[in-house]
């Protein structure tokens, strides 16, 4: 066979183009290893049906079956069970559950309380102070699984020194104890299964359909500022992208993340706030020509390629590329989106496709972008009322627990 030189070979539509060196040399992508890093406010605690604190039953790990990070491929990954201790006395144990018996939900709002406090009022404070021209919080519950990193201290070590215990009960610190990922595809039997028992559930669904595209950009002048791109398809046929609207990536200022015993699925609220730039007219030239040059192609990772060198403006490169298929069932209080997420790296060709449930609480999220100051009892009544359906309409009647 004759030789063919490097620069004549067909590339592989299978993932983007590398950039070149002189790319990944000058601009790299903000770190951010773990959750607690990429959030301003960041708790993680378990839940039980019955029980919180836990009486007479023991937190351990156990290996995650499940696939694995990208970035995570060597390291070890676990998830928390839950294992009844042995109990001599039968009517003492259960004269102790009802004594320590509460709602998840109400229990959540409790340890949540005075880190959502905090995020609310640095967020009054930022918009009294800087008065930005757009400022959206968004307040979502996420269904996944809460994974634990292994490999730099034996999970024996944790179970015998009661780590797990002592975090459940605010004695130690998470984020100086563990570290962890919040894994967000969901399996596609429960997937499908939620979205039909959603949408049958309701007597006259409002479904919203749409395909999404975004666009992550960074700044090689200044790469702490990462701007997302949301873009739509040109035309009913068209292959092209039309930019929609360009804003600051969304900063996640409120993060907890509860671990669900005997669920499932675990569950992650957040507090998003997203914020618009002012990009004078030759970045926007910039940005609107690495959208331009987008090709829309379903076997590309992130489902866009970018041909000739299209994903470099000036001092703007391409980090990452989203394609949402996204399924939006309507209700009164909540928007649930079905979503199934193609992702891309674009900088190392790395990505991932998963299956996406996230819940958009619009009562409190209302309250939020409304109100701008903190009412403890009214907020709380609202977070209580809607995480009270969540957990009964979504992990109960969905039968998303685990089989002895």
């Amino acid at each position: 066979m004759a030789y063919v030189p490097p620069h004549r070979r067909a590339k592989s539509s299978s993932k983007p183009e590398t950039p070149p060196h002189s790319v990944n040399k000058v601009y790299k992508y903000p770190a951010r290893d773990d959750d607690a890093a990429r959030s301003n406010v960041f708790i993680w605690f378990p839940v039980d049906e019955h029980v919180n604190p836990p009486a007479n039953v023991q937190l351990d790990f156990k290996p995650f079956a499940g696939r694995s990070f990208p970035h995570l491929e060597d390291k070890k990954l676990y998830t928390i069970s839950v294992n009844p201790n042995p109990v001599d006395d039968v009517e003492n144990d259960t004269r102790s559950l009802m004594i320590n018996e509460t709602h998840p939900w109400r229990y959540t709002c409790e340890k949540i309380k005075g880190a959502l406090r905090e995020c609310f009022q640095r967020l009054e404070k930022y918009v009294k102070g800087s008065k930005p021209n757009y400022a959206k919080p968004t307040f979502t519950a996420r269904l996944g699984q809460n994974l634990f990193h292994g490999g730099w201290l034996s999970w024996h070590e944790y179970v015998s020194s009661n780590t797990l215990e002592k975090i459940w009960n605010s004695e130690i610190s998470l984020q100086n104890q563990l570290r962890k990922v919040f894994y967000t595809h969901i399996p596609e039997d429960i997937f499908e299964s939620l979205k039909e028992k959603t949408i049958t559930s309701l007597e006259s669904p409002i479904l919203k359909e749409k395909v999404v595209y975004i666009v992550e950009v960074g700044d090689i002048l200044n790469p702490n500022t990462v701007l997302r791109i949301t873009c739509r398809k040109k035309g009913i046929d068209g292959k092209q992208l039309e930019l929609k609207k360009i804003e600051l990536h969304p900063i996640r200022a409120f993060v907890a993340d509860t671990s669900c015993l005997k669920k499932l699925m675990d569950w992650r609220l957040s507090v998003t706030e997203t914020y618009l730039i002012d990009l004078d007219e030759e970045d926007k030239e910039s940005i609107e020509g690495i959208v331009n040059s987008a090709c829309i192609d379903v076997s590309a990772k992130g489902g866009l390629q970018w041909p000739n060198g299209g994903f470099v403006r000036k001092r703007f490169v391409l980090i990452k590329t989203w394609t949402l298929n996204v399924t939006t069932i309507v209700g009164k209080t909540w928007d649930i989106k079905f979503q199934h997420a193609d992702r891309a790296k674009f900088m190392d060709s790395s990505g991932m496709v998963s299956n996406e449930i996230d819940i958009k609480l619009k009562s409190i999220t209302k309250y939020l972008r409304d109100r701008r100051q903190w009412e403890e009892e009214n907020i709380m009544n609202i977070l209580e009322d809607s995480l009270k359906w969540v957990w009964m309409k979504v992990l109960n009647e969905y039968n998303l627990v685990h089989k002895d």
